[in-house]
């Protein structure tokens, strides 16, 4: 089915396929769908703000769901009904705010799905060796369901409106809570595995995250997040160079902090440049596809496991990007505009995304003790939360004083600046 070898014991997985091509274009359909009915570029920044923040204690509450009462069908089937229901909702709401709770809801709703899913992929694998092959033919199914959605958002955006686009979502949707109902069914023998021994393993760790990117991989607890704010203190920062793990965080936090500035306003800058839904669903969908290609041939393209060279190489090619969209929004018009739009977005995001997030996954995962290989992704969870909530609240206020141009400008030049500290990266 659809090109993909499914073993018999994998096909319960294809419900995923359909929710993710429902779910796929909702990042970038959300902010176009705001300023579309008169909403503003803050709206935008406080809707992904408010999605992202509900994501790690949905995952922790979904989590404990899933391990205290077992039902792991009953939830994914609730998940997706409930996913069903909400899009429909959308196209009776015409408020930013209606948007924005609608949006946090989905986001809450859809962090349901985590664990049963990942729990039944352990139940149903007989054996270490078939868990490996089970996690990646999972992440495959939902990154092609991802831009199987921009694709499908992008063809009927070009004829109808968004509200048509997001009533049209709730098609496959609904396909996935059918397909949940008839195909999913709960492993004869339950385990009572938590979900944070899942994510610590070294396969979960590798083949989730290559394919999907933004994942929380472990939950983080209070005392990681405290962690942080550990990072900026003068004592800290004099002894860099003696800590490679302070300096890794640190240049999380920075990237994703960076990299949230950017995606929160782009496609309201692109709607607002000039650039119609469709086109914008298009330069999203030309990227996520270069980014599958480049995911699925990595091992290829860093046969040497020069982990920091790559990801050096690939954040100075990002924040190069960065700067030059920064270029195009002030000097470019037309169809070269669009043009270079997609061209740019696709080395950034397609290309040097592909390359710089598995390699600092890599490189992260070879630093970890058996001692406090939990503590260690807690940690790194929720620096990665804490960078993406920061960046998207504070993408808002900057597009406003300074301008989308100058704000691609700052993402660029922090893109630079982790380069520049993976130069003083501790050798391990």
């Amino acid at each position: 089915m659809f090109g993909f070898d499914i073993k018999k014991g994998d096909k319960w997985m294809l419900p995923v396929l359909p929710a993710y091509v429902a779910s796929g274009p909702l990042a970038t359909l959300i902010p176009l769908y705001i300023i579309s009915i008169g909403g503003g570029i803050l709206d935008v920044s406080y809707a992904i703000t408010l999605a992202s923040a509900v994501t790690i204690p949905s995952v922790i509450f979904w989590g404990y769901i899933a391990d205290y009462y077992n039902k792991r069908k009953a939830l994914i089937v609730m998940s997706y009904l409930t996913t069903t229901l909400l899009l429909a909702s959308l196209f009776f709401i015409n408020t930013p705010i209606g948007i924005m709770m609608v949006y946090t809801a989905l986001a809450f709703v859809g962090a349901a799905t985590a664990a049963p899913i990942n729990l039944l992929v352990t139940e149903h694998s007989k054996g270490d060796k078939a868990l490996a092959p089970s996690f990646t033919m999972l992440q495959v199914l939902s990154n092609f369901g991802i831009s199987v959605g921009l694709l499908f958002a992008w063809i009927i955006s070009g004829f109808f409106s968004l509200k048509i686009l997001i009533i049209a979502l709730t098609i496959p949707s609904l396909a996935s809570t059918i397909l949940a109902t008839r195909m999913i069914k709960e492993p004869p023998l339950r385990l009572r595995i938590r979900i944070n021994r899942i994510t610590e393993s070294a396969f979960s760790l590798i083949y989730r995250v290559v394919a999907l990117p933004n994942v929380i991989i472990s939950i983080p607890s209070q005392k990681n997040f405290r962690y942080i704010s550990n990072f900026f203190r003068l004592k800290t920062i004099i002894g860099l160079k003696r800590k490679f793990i302070v300096v890794f965080y640190v240049i999380s936090f920075v990237f994703f902090f960076g990299t949230a500035l950017f995606n929160t306003e782009y496609p309201v800058a692109l709607k607002l440049g000039g650039i119609t839904a469709s086109n914008i669903f298009l330069i999203y969908l030309a990227a996520i596809s270069i980014q599958g290609v480049v995911f699925y041939y990595y091992g290829a393209i860093t046969k040497n496991r020069n982990y920091e060279g790559k990801s050096i190489i690939a954040l100075l090619g990002r924040g190069a990007m960065f700067v030059a969209v920064g270029l195009v929004f002030i000097f470019v018009t037309g169809f070269p505009f669009f043009a270079a739009n997609m061209l740019l977005y696709i080395i950034g995001v397609g290309i040097a995304y592909g390359i710089y997030y598995p390699a600092t996954y890599f490189l992260f995962f070879r630093t970890l003790h058996k001692g406090n290989r939990g503590s260690a992704i807690g940690t790194y969870s929720a620096v990665i939360g804490a960078g993406t909530l920061l960046g998207a609240l504070a993408s808002g206020t900057l597009s406003v004083t300074y301008g989308f141009a100058n704000m691609f400008f700052m993402s660029g030049a922090l893109m630079i600046a982790c380069a520049a500290l993976f130069k003083i990266l501790p050798r391990r």
